[in-house]
């Protein structure tokens, strides 16, 4: 009876200490309750240079949700060759991050993702007034909207025993719809000389176009 006993008690403690394995794992296995993180790919775009911060917050064990704040500063001289030329805009992102798959150093995901950007292009350009009768050199604002969406897929991975610090790689196919104004005045009419490869600049008024997005993010996971 003793050993019978015995023998419960020590099936009981064994199912104990493995059921507080199986969880320690599985909280190790768990997204942060934060994440920021920032692009090391913006600043160095040979484009656009932008800076970046993104926070996530997870909403369910596999699901979490973005948001990201970028500032446009500069551009290459496809968008801006001349002195005062400038080009500059925030970009707002929110998406949804779906976890297929996760480990203790690293995670697999998809993700949802819809952007809003208003950029400010001044642009110097020979201006057209008076129906043509005479013409101006004048430094143009270029009002250019854009809204997109787009699916990606990535991982992330822990750098540090603490699981603090991580880098998350990302790539993605989308769609971007643009809407380009000139700020003139009423009888003004701008023509706008294109740079670089015969004409890189969103036509005035709609458009839209494949967007292809990579990103390499430096990030940090608050437990």
């Amino acid at each position: 009876m003793k050993s019978m006993i015995l023998g419960i008690l020590l099936f009981q403690m064994a199912h104990l200490c493995l059921a507080q394995e199986a969880d320690s794992l599985a909280n190790d296995a768990q997204l942060p309750r934060w994440i920021l993180r920032t692009n090391l790919l913006s600043p160095i775009n040979p484009f656009k240079q932008s800076a970046s911060l993104t926070a996530e917050y997870p909403l369910l064990p596999q699901l979490s949700v973005e948001a990201s704040l970028v500032y446009t500063y500069h551009a290459d001289r496809i968008f801006i060759d001349q002195n005062q030329e400038s080009y500059r805009g925030p970009q707002f992102r929110l998406g949804l991050r779906y976890y297929y798959y996760q480990k203790k150093s690293n995670h697999w995901y998809f993700g949802l993702e819809v952007k809003h950007e208003r950029i400010t292009h001044q642009v110097w350009s020979n201006v057209l007034r008076q129906g043509g009768q005479y013409s101006e050199v004048a430094l143009v604002p270029r009002k250019l909207t854009t809204w997109g969406s787009l699916g990606k897929m990535g991982f992330l991975f822990f750098l540090d025993p603490s699981k603090r610090f991580f880098m998350d790689l990302n790539f993605g196919l989308g769609v971007n719809r643009h809407f380009v104004k000139y700020d003139l005045p009423p009888d003004g009419e701008a023509r706008i000389q294109q740079n670089g490869f015969g004409g890189f600049l969103h036509p005035e008024g709609l458009s839209s176009l494949p967007s292809l997005v990579w990103g390499v993010h430096l990030g940090y996971a608050f437990w």
